[in-house]
């Protein structure tokens, strides 16, 4: 029973001391992390021509306008809608 308790304290002793528990000292505050972000126009400046002319054409009329070139059930099935 004694081995058991001196074993455990054992373990419990070299626990404490693990090298991956030590504190490492920090990084000189002043330095910063540069975090990219998307920016606004990511989505918008990457489209393609009939998607941007789709777009002007619902920005000018304010009406869902769409240039498809075959059937809307075709269109929706190459671009994996549902139903």
């Amino acid at each position: 029973m004694t081995k058991r308790f001196y074993g455990l304290g054992c373990l419990c002793m070299l626990s404490l001391k693990a090298p991956a528990q030590r504190a490492f000292p920090r990084a000189d505050s002043s330095t910063y992390l540069s975090i990219k972000t998307v920016p606004p126009d990511f989505y918008v400046s990457r489209l393609s021509f009939f998607c941007r002319t789709e777009r002007s054409l619902q920005r000018l009329t304010r009406k869902n306008l769409f240039i498809r070139l075959g059937s809307k059930q075709y269109v929706d099935f190459l671009e994996q809608k549902r139903n």
